[in-house]
């Protein structure tokens, strides 16, 4: 359903112009103004507007991982929770222990790049993670919210183009 179904008219003009003639700025913000009145209007007649589980349109599918990784996730990403879930659930279907040449875990961090014994540099950025406990969801989880610090976002996986960034 849309504002014209409803019977609104979006069109109006500057009353002091002639036809075909330009008109100053307000013809235009008039329009504008009516059009989001309109859309609003519509979506809260027919019940379309969004509520906050399902504002972020990259989340639609996924579904809801355990309560046990809720609470984790929560509590590691509560700024990007939503975007949190959506990368664990294309890394890795929230299968703790999901593996993929050399990925480990719900975020499918990779060992040469973030074990501190390969690779030095990944020391300031998630410590001394112990990697034989990566399939622990608290580590896994906690190991990428310090990747995602240090990045700034999720720029590090791959799958972010699915989840909206």
């Amino acid at each position: 359903m849309d504002a014209a179904s409803l019977g609104f008219v979006a069109v109006l003009r500057d009353p002091g112009a002639r036809f075909g003639e330009a008109s100053d700025w307000r013809g235009p913000l008039r329009v504008l103004t009516v059009t989001l009145l309109a859309t609003f209007l519509c979506a809260a007649l027919t019940g379309e507007a969004r509520t906050s589980t399902d504002a972020l349109s990259h989340t639609r599918g996924i579904p809801k991982p355990p309560a046990a990784l809720v609470k984790l996730i929560r509590r590691y990403f509560p700024r990007d929770y939503d975007r949190a879930v959506c990368i664990a659930w294309h890394e890795s279907r929230f299968a703790r222990r999901a593996y993929y040449l050399g990925n480990y875990g719900l975020y499918q961090l990779n060992r040469s790049t973030w074990d501190w014994r390969h690779n030095a540099r990944a020391v300031p950025v998630v410590g001394r993670v112990d990697w034989t406990r990566i399939y622990d969801p608290e580590v896994n989880i906690r190991a990428a919210a310090a990747i995602y610090r240090h990045a700034h976002g999720w720029g590090p996986w791959s799958t972010r183009g699915m989840c909206g960034g």
